[in-house]
């Protein structure tokens, strides 16, 4: 009888400790995914920020490109005038 009792212990420490390391690998996993979560959201806000960034830059050419077109009107309504002088 004794046998059995310490047999019987034996097989619910080896039940606690699966469990423990169950919980454990269960922590460990949702720790991962929270990492990786937050490795997402920073690779998107980056990715947000570069995009902002270029659509700045391409925003700077329009104004560039429509500053040289409105100077080419007024040059060509200058030499409009020259040419309409009698």
């Amino acid at each position: 009888m004794n046998k059995n009792n310490k047999s019987n212990e034996n097989s619910e420490n080896r039940g606690d400790i699966l469990q423990l390391i169950g919980q454990f690998l269960a922590t460990v996993g949702d720790s991962l995914q929270l990492i990786g979560q937050s490795v997402s959201i920073k690779e998107e806000l980056i990715q947000q920020g570069q995009q902002a960034k270029d659509q700045q830059q391409i925003q700077e050419q329009l104004d560039s490109i429509q500053a040289q077109l409105n100077q080419v009107q007024k040059e060509l309504k200058q030499l409009k005038k020259q040419v309409n002088k009698p």
